[in-house]
C-alpha cells in the first residue's frame, strides 16, 4: 500500500515505506540493499544472493504478519 515514487531511489523509499510499516530495519535494508546491487551494478546475482533476497523477504513478511506488540 505504499508505492514508490518514480523518483526515489531504493533506499529513499525504504525510509519512507519504514515509517509506515512494522519491519525491522535490517530486514528491509538487506532486501533493498540486495535490490540496489541486482538492479543497478554489474554484478551477476547468483543463487546465494538469490536466497539472501529471499530469507530477507520472508522475515519481513513475517513481521508484517505478526500482531502488534
Amino acid at each position: 500500500g505504499i508505492p514508490r515514487r518514480p523518483y526515489e531511489a531504493p533506499f529513499e523509499y525504504l525510509g519512507r515505506a519504514l515509517r509506515g510499516l512494522r519491519v525491522s530495519p535490517p530486514a528491509a535494508g538487506r532486501l533493498a540493499a540486495l535490490f540496489e546491487r541486482a538492479r543497478f551494478s554489474q554484478h551477476v546475482v547468483g543463487a546465494a544472493t538469490k536466497d539472501e533476497a529471499i530469507g530477507a523477504l520472508r522475515e519481513i513478511e513475517r513481521q508484517m504478519q505478526a500482531p502488534p506488540s
